[in-house]
């Protein structure tokens, strides 16, 4: 498809704001809505995605829908309301009711167990007291919400009940009473693994588009991937067993998994990502090139999409941070030349420079990325395009892909090559 003379709508609440600018490389016109809405609403998050270099910003999505060929949904929360614009005739990419796979965790463990798949042993915990009469004599494991309000709970691991028991306190009167003895916990034992590995890439419905990517991430820090002609197939069993509930769920759109693989080859599948991860999307698009573009118009058309277009095997993305932007806009100076390899999250444009607004993200601003035809390169690369990034107070982990490194002589022993 000629994407030139076509036009996309990518509605998106701030994180794939760089998203906008890399379709405007491809597509002939781009709207980005950033859906914010509030009973006090701050203007400064409303604008994130104004000033963008060939993007054109909507406040209300009425404002695009009815002129563009496609909208997109580069993150979940959306599902239903995809779903029904589908049923008017809309072409939409997104993951529809697949997003419930991430969103709510108990149906998510309900179907790995219904699938014969392994599960960490986990407990149902209801309520905050709940939470602490089960972890305060105990060791090691992680607390989980099992509901979509993320921004109340993300997951947090239990091993000093000292440290808990402050953690949940302050939890308490962030939340209130009502919802701090409701919320609903997952507590689960920790899976000693040799390696953590993903699959990245789109889904259609039951099937995963191929040739897929594999990444091995350093969590909040950074990634290495590569892509590869066929799903490991070590990993296959898991994505073979879940397809019947993508199949019935319905799933037009980006997906990755996490996977973690004992040492004695044992799969655990521990979450699914049913959007554009972050990491490896801010690479994965750059990986893929144009063929990024186009799966998401052949997912919009409910087409499987070819990936075989791809333009580079290996990438590699390291995670940007500043404790001044946890809760202060920041500013951010782009030095020639890194134009295509700075990926920034809930930003704006104004007299050519880039802005990042605040927005509930812990301080991570962006990605900085590279792409090649090896894992030495691209890790190089990256790391080369780093040390040249002069921002207020920022923060990445120097060491992070040795630490990768280790991951992938771990998963080599089952099958996965890089």
């Amino acid at each position: 498809m000629n994407l030139s003379s076509k036009s996309i709508l990518i509605v998106d609440r701030g994180l794939y704001s760089f998203m906008a600018e890399f379709m405007a490389r491809y597509f002939g016109s781009v709207y980005y809505h950033n859906p914010a809405s509030a009973s006090y609403p701050e203007a400064a998050v409303s604008i994130i995605g104004q000033g963008l270099k060939g993007v054109t910003w909507v406040e209300h999505e009425e404002d695009a829908i009815d002129k563009v060929d496609i909208i997109w949904y580069p993150d979940c929360m959306d599902g239903r309301h995809q779903v029904f614009l589908r049923s008017k005739g809309y072409k939409v990419a997104g993951s529809g009711h697949g997003e419930r796979m991430e969103l709510d965790k108990i149906f998510f463990l309900d179907q790995l167990e219904e699938a014969g798949l392994p599960i960490p042993k986990t407990y149902r915990a209801e309520g905050l007291d709940d939470v602490w009469e089960h972890v305060r004599d105990r060791g090691e494991c992680y607390m989980k919400c099992a509901d979509k309000y993320r921004s109340d709970w993300e997951t947090t691991a239990h091993r000093n009940k000292h440290q808990t028991e402050i953690f949940l306190n302050s939890k308490r009167q962030i939340m209130g009473i009502k919802r701090a003895s409701e919320i609903e916990i997952l507590i689960q034992d920790p899976v000693r693994s040799a390696c953590e590995i993903g699959i990245d890439g789109f889904r259609l419905n039951g099937k995963m588009a191929t040739p897929v990517a594999i990444g091995y991430e350093i969590k909040d820090k950074g990634i290495i991937e590569r892509i590869v002609p066929e799903i490991p197939k070590v990993l296959r069993p898991t994505l073979d067993a879940l397809s019947p509930v993508y199949d019935k769920l319905g799933y037009q759109g980006a997906y990755s998994d996490e996977n973690r693989i004992t040492s004695g080859g044992k799969v655990y599948t521990i979450d699914e990502t049913c959007r554009c991860g972050s990491p490896p999307s801010a690479v994965l698009c750059e990986m893929y090139g144009e063929a990024y573009a186009q799966a998401i118009w052949s997912l919009a058309h409910g087409e499987m999409p070819d990936l075989s277009g791809y333009e580079h095997e290996y990438g590699a993305e390291i995670v940007l941070d500043s404790k001044w932007h946890a809760c202060e806009e920041i500013f951010i100076p782009v030095p020639k030349g890194l134009e295509q390899w700075l990926k920034l999250k809930n930003h704006v444009g104004k007299s050519g420079r880039y802005y990042c607004i605040p927005n509930d993200n812990d301080g991570i601003f962006g990605s900085i990325v590279a792409v090649g035809a090896s894992m030495e390169e691209v890790t190089k690369l990256v790391m080369e395009r780093v040390e040249q990034l002069e921002i207020f107070k920022l923060e990445y982990d120097r060491g992070l892909f040795d630490k990768a490194g280790e991951a992938i002589k771990e998963g080599a022993r089952f099958g996965i090559f890089f």
